[in-house]
């Protein structure tokens, strides 16, 4: 058990709790190398080459039929 006048007189409560872990949390993490970006989510050009391409092309060849059909709208109704 907690000796009050150990802590000040102070009470444990949620809210110091919530903020003393956001605290922690601040200061562990490292914002440079969470924004660091080592894969983007985009066909690089040698997957662009090949038989192993084709599904990929095909699906790009659709979207872009999609987008001159129906303008920018979603392309569901092809």
């Amino acid at each position: 058990m907690l000796n009050r006048s150990s802590m000040g007189g102070r009470r444990v409560t949620a809210a110091r709790v919530v903020t003393a872990l956001f605290a922690v949390a601040m200061f562990a993490c490292d914002s440079n190398k969470l924004l660091t970006v080592t894969d983007p989510d985009v066909a690089r050009p040698e997957a662009l080459a090949g038989v192993s391409a084709i599904p990929t092309l095909r699906a790009g060849a659709l979207g872009d039929f999609g987008v001159a059909y129906n303008g920018q709208n979603a392309d569901v109704e092809q």
